[in-house]
Order: structure tokens, then C-alpha cells, then sequence
């Protein structure tokens, strides 16, 4: 049997690999083509103006593995109508990293790849990861077990068909189809069966309609007091606002979108007029429409290239509350704490959190400055302590201590996936009635000092509020309402490596200053490491590439024969290549443009993963006219050129 895989997680991503593994030890030839990087969230949709390029990853002559620029759907024509590869039996494109169920199908890029073999006349099937009692299944330690998926899509057509919950989709489609699709749907059958019979499949294998059925995650959170409407409330775990505040901010909303309802109705239409317009379906982009839709407002999200294709596809997903000022130290404790209690605070999905530990190692000439941080945050609450190199050899074994003087240690400090928090950002939202548009915003259009409208290539949007959160982009989408942003770009790039299971693997999340070094545990066996010295300044975030370079590799594999040698002759899997928003005192810029009414900003940290749930909350507070439970001011965009508190205990860096 021939297959053709692909997905929209990227190519390296666990779901993919874990598929094609299973299925070579079935016996099937498998070609994979998929995106070099995070494409969720895309849909059918395919590259217009720029090239597509191919390249070769690996695997074998009966087995090769591509990465293609492309989308999903790309992957899929290249694969099927060019002499790349021979026709294939089935087309498979999954597993997905997350839910796809209900109206994920509507912008999944999984489901779309399958749906335009389908179009092409190739049987296709897609899967997706599967729910454990709302949420995905993790052993006890919070890394992936083997991979559950769900079979997500198997229709010849891509139109909606009735189907009952005990009719396998599978088993209608062969019904309709022709003898091709008849013989790709029995395929599709004997392929199931026999996942099912693997020992090692961790959940039971369900059979799920992307066009019919609906969430089985959850039932939907009731919405909270709307603030557009009357005296909102903010979630259960947070403060109450005054009633004169809301109204305020109802009546400024109001006023933008013409009185348009929100909710899934309006958000199943064109929108020509929101309350709120988010540009950038990033981290702070969709933790602050997840936020301003649970208080109610219409909110439409756009975003020129997908769900998390920006500056968060590269994210290292390291947590941690050290840093120099309370501000910055108080929205990353915050921001944990929602990564923490994921189920609790946003209902949907899962943030992938993992608490290793966290710890962070300095040479002689920074101790002090490390003794003063952790003094400061132990005053504001923040679990952390100084270690001595005697105990940094207890916490993590394999560290080679050279030129480390001292460290801090934050005991629940970790990681976790920025592409599951992403998604289930934008899921919780669109859950709310929020709706996302992949398309180019040319302008913000602003008159007499207010915001009026958002303009794109589909034609304009009429808001009298824009978050502008798109990271590498915002400086330009900023001055096209005559706002100056001072905003520079760092190309950045994440490796992963991969030690074999009878080798020692790394137990904690690392921040090495001496060596310009952070690395930690990924998965069973790899790990993902960021040399910061490698960094290089960009112009435009459109010119940079988004692969790891050449010599990349040995640049890591130098610095970890003096820090970790154990894994400096580990396996080199690849990694991913983009860009980071940053400003001179390496702190996010969060709060209202000083002379454009209705223009808030949301970027330029650097380092804003475990930021960004908070930031949600506060920018949300800040359209709603509330008062924010962590005082922000000191991150407002007028700080620049004046005097300004923000500290940087170790200088100018991302460890700010």
C-alpha cells in the first residue's frame, strides 16, 4: 500500500512522526510532505505569490520525508499531481496536535489537506488527537504517552452528509463512492482495524465526522456578564469591575460595530463590523480575544498567514518568574498559574504544561544581581531560592559546571506547548462567537485621533478598537495610523535533538548565561535547545527564512560538549527559524497608543509565552475601561523617550 502523509503541524511535530512509524510497521510505503513549520489553522488554503520550495528531510528510497514552504493543501498537490512522488493508494494527513471535531473543520489545516485529495478523486482520511475526559492523555509526569488520535475526516466529498453516531463515516462514504473511493474506503477500514489492534495504542479509537459532530470535549462555559453591555464581570478567578467603567467601554463598542449582535451568528457571516478587531492569531493575539469575547464583545482575529505562524511558531515554551521588575515577574506568575490550571481558567484544550523545575546559572559577575532578583521576588511571593553549584549538581546531573559562580531554582517552573495554547485560545474564542480571517490587513484607518476601521484585502471592517498584536509586523501596522513603535527584529532559532532511551536525559529546564544557553526536555528522549549568541538582527521578518541554517548545528552541538555533553553527540532532528519583536528594555509594550483612541498594543518582549495569558486578561481590562489586577502602566508605549523604572539586572537581553 502507498500512502501519502502530511499535516499542518509541521513535519517534525510528534503526531506526524508517531504516524508514520505505526504505519511503515504495517507494511505501507509512505511519502511525507508536509509543511516545514506550524501551518494550523490555515484551512485549504494554498501559496499564491510566493515560490514553494521542496526539500529533502531524510527517511528512505520506499519511505522519503519533505518539508515543503507551503500549506497543507500544497503538500497535497505536489504530492498528487507532480512526478515527486507515485499516486498513492490513501491519502493521510494527521495526526493533528489537538481536537479537530465541530467546527475546527471550518479552518483546520489537517482537515483541509484531506478534503483536497478528496477533490482531487483520492480516498483521504485525517486524524486527529483524541480527548481523554476533556482533555488530552498524559502520563504522570506530563509528557505525551503514545500518541491518541481519533480518525477525523473520511468523506469522499467535502459537503456536509447526515451521519449517525453509529455509522462509521468510513462505511458511507464507500456507499457513495466509486470504485476507486470504494477500494481507498476499505483500505481506510482494514487501516483502522489494525491501529486499533496495536498494543501500545494508548485510548480507543473513535471514529468522529469533522462536518457533523460536535466538540465531545466539554460542554461550553456559560458567557460571563458582558461588559459591552452592561457591568461586566471579569472570570471567576478575577476581580469584579465598577459598573460606570463597563458602560464606558459598552458604549465606545457600540458605537463601532453599529449595533451588530455578537455571538456565532455574526460570526458565521462577513463581518463588515466588530467591536474589537485582534490583528495577529499569535499568543497575545488570541489570549486577548479569548478574553474579550468570554466578556462578550464581537471580536473578529486576522492574521496575513494562519493560526500561529508568526513570531509563536518558533516559541521555546519556557517557564519561568525571573525577571528584574515587579511587572514583568507579576504577569508571568499569573501566566503560569492559568497554564497551570488550564481546565479551570479557559475550558478548552490543553496548554501542554510540564513543571521540570527551572533553573538558571550565572557567572561570577552576576551573582549579586541574581541574589537581588531573588530577593525581590520571594518579597512579591514568587517561589524561587539561590543555589549553590553544589546543589545545581544535585537538581540536574548532566550539567557540566564550568564558570557557574550561583543559580536560582523555581521548583514549578517548566514548559509548556505554545501551539496547544495557541489553538485553544483561538478554539475558546470562536466557542464565544469570535471569527478568525486569514487575509492582509493594508491599513488601519484612524480619523480625528480615533480608530474607525481596519482595512484588508476582502475590503474593510468598521471597529472603533484594534489589538495590535503582530509581533514582527506591528511596527508597520502601527505607522499606518501614524503611530511610531520603536521595534527591532531578532531572528531566532530552536533545535531539537533527540538522545537515545538508554542514554541519561535532561530533567530540567535550563537557562545557562555563561554559555548564552537554554535547553530542555521536549518529549520522551528529545530535547530543544536556543544558543542566543547565533541570534541575528533582521529588517524585514517577510525576507527571513524560516529553516534552521547549516551551521546551526554545530554552533549547538559546540556548546553543549562544555554544558551538556551528553547530548552533544545526540541525534539532530531539525528545528524551526523566525523572529522575535523586542524593544531596548526587553519589555512587552502593552496599553493604548498615546494619540490614537481605540489602537492597543500588545508585543514586543521577546519573550512573551508565559506573559501571555495575563496579558489577555489586562488588555481586555483595558478596552473593557477596568483596572487591570496587575498594574501595567510602566509597560505603556509613551514610556519611551523618557526616564523610565524598568531595570535590566543583567543588561540588555531576554532575560530581562
Amino acid at each position: 500500500m502507498k500512502l501519502l502523509l502530511t499535516n499542518d503541524d509541521g513535519v517534525l511535530r510528534e503526531g506526524l512522526t508517531t504516524l508514520r512509524t505505526r504505519l511503515i510497521r504495517l507494511g505501507a510505503s509512505v511519502t511525507v510532505i508536509a509543511p516545514d513549520g506550524n501551518r494550523s489553522g490555515i484551512g485549504r488554503g494554498i501559496t499564491l505569490a510566493d515560490p514553494v520550495s521542496i526539500r529533502k528531510l531524510g527517511g528512505t528510497p520506499s519511505d522519503p520525508i519533505y518539508a515543503c514552504s507551503g500549506t497543507p493543501v500544497d503538500c497535497v498537490r505536489i504530492g498528487l499531481l507532480s512526478s515527486l512522488a507515485s499516486a498513492p493508494d490513501l491519502v493521510v494527513s494527521g495526526i493533528n496536535h489537538g481536537l479537530n471535531v465541530g467546527d475546527d473543520s471550518t479552518y483546520s489545516g489537517t482537515v483541509g489537506a484531506a478534503l483536497e485529495a478528496s477533490l482531487l478523486g483520492f480516498p483521504a482520511v485525517a486524524f486527529s488527537q483524541q480527548a481523554e475526559e476533556g482533555s488530552f492523555k498524559f502520563n504522570d509526569s506530563g509528557l505525551p504517552v503514545s500518541f491518541p488520535f481519533a480518525e477525523t475526516a473520511a468523506a469522499r466529498s467535502p459537503l456536509p452528509r447526515p451521519c449517525s453516531t453509529s455509522t462509521s463515516p468510513l462505511s458511507a462514504a464507500r456507499r457513495r463512492s466509486s470504485s476507486r473511493a470504494r477500494d481507498g474506503a476499505s483500505m481506510q477500514t482494514t487501516l483502522s482495524s489494525r491501529l486499533r489492534a496495536e498494543p501500545d495504542t494508548s485510548t480507543s479509537f473513535r471514529t468522529v465526522s469533522h462536518l457533523t459532530a460536535p466538540s465531545p470535549t466539554r460542554t461550553r462555559k456559560a458567557r460571563t456578564s458582558s461588559p459591552w453591555a452592561t457591568a461586566g464581570s471579569r472570570s471567576a478567578s478575577s476581580h469584579r469591575a465598577p459598573t460606570s467603567q463597563a458602560t464606558t467601554s459598552s458604549s465606545r463598542c457600540s458605537r463601532a460595530s453599529g449595533g451588530q449582535p455578537s455571538g456565532r451568528a455574526s460570526r458565521m457571516a462577513n463581518v463588515a463590523s466588530a467591536d474589537v478587531v485582534v490583528i495577529g492569531a499569535g499568543l497575545f493575539g488570541t489570549s486577548v480575544a479569548f478574553k474579550l469575547a468570554q466578556g462578550g464583545a464581537s471580536v473578529v482575529i486576522i492574521d496575513k498567514r494562519g493560526v500561529c505562524s508568526g513570531d509563536s511558531k518558533p516559541c521555546f515554551g519556557m517557564l519561568r518568574r525571573h525577571y528584574s521588575n515587579e511587572v514583568t515577574a507579576r504577569l508571568a506568575q499569573r501566566g503560569i498559574e492559568i497554564l497551570k490550571h488550564w481546565d479551570r481558567e479557559v475550558g478548552v484544550g490543553d496548554s501542554g504544561y510540564v513543571a521540570t523545575g527551572y533553573l538558571l546559572t550565572v557567572p561570577e559577575e552576576h551573582v549579586e544581581a541574581l541574589r537581588a532578583n531573588v530577593a525581590a521576588l520571594t518579597a512579591w511571593g514568587i517561589e524561587t531560592h539561590v543555589v549553590e553549584p553544589p546543589e545545581i549538581a544535585g537538581l540536574e546531573p548532566l550539567l557540566r559546571l564550568d564558570g557557574v559562580a550561583a543559580g536560582a531554582y523555581e521548583p514549578d517552573g517548566g514548559f509548556a506547548d505554545p501551539h496547544k495554547v495557541t489553538l485553544s485560545w483561538l478554539a475558546a474564542a470562536a466557542q464565544l462567537g469570535a471569527s478568525i480571517r486569514i487575509e492582509t490587513v493594508t491599513r488601519l484607518r484612524a480619523d480625528r485621533g480615533r480608530i474607525r476601521a481596519v482595512e484588508t484585502g476582502a475590503g474593510p471592517i468598521s471597529t472603533g478598537v484594534v489589538v495590535n498584536a503582530a509581533g514582527a509586523w506591528a511596527r508597520q501596522l502601527a505607522g499606518s495610523a501614524g503611530v511610531d513603535l520603536p521595534i527591532a527584529l531578532r531572528r531566532i532559532q530552536v533545535a531539537e535533538l533527540r538522545q537515545p532511551a538508554d542514554r541519561p536525559q535532561l530533567r530540567r529546564t535550563v537557562s545557562d548565561m555563561v554559555n548564552d544557553l537554554v535547553v530542555r526536555p521536549d518529549r520522551a528522549g528529545s530535547a530543544l535547545a536556543v544558543v542566543y549568541d547565533q541570534e541575528q538582527y533582521v529588517a524585514d521578518r517577510d525576507d527571513c527564512a524560516e529553516g534552521v541554517d547549516a551551521h546551526y548545528e554545530q554552533a549547538v552541538r559546540s556548546v553543549l560538549a562544555e554544558r551538556l555533553p551528553s547530548y552533544a553527540e545526540a541525534e539532530w532532528i531539525g528545528g524551526a527559524a523566525g523572529t522575535y519583536d523586542y524593544v531596548s528594555d526587553w519589555n512587552p509594550i502593552i496599553g493604548e497608543a498615546r494619540d490614537v483612541e481605540g489602537l492597543f498594543l500588545a508585543l514586543g518582549s521577546g519573550h512573551g509565552f508565559k506573559l501571555a495569558p495575563a496579558v489577555g486578561e489586562v488588555v481586555a481590562d483595558l478596552i473593557a475601561g477596568r483596572r487591570p489586577a496587575i498594574d501595567v502602566s510602566e509597560l505603556g508605549p509613551d514610556r519611551f523617550g523618557r526616564e523610565s523604572r524598568l531595570r535590566l539586572a543583567y543588561g540588555p537581553s531576554p532575560r530581562a
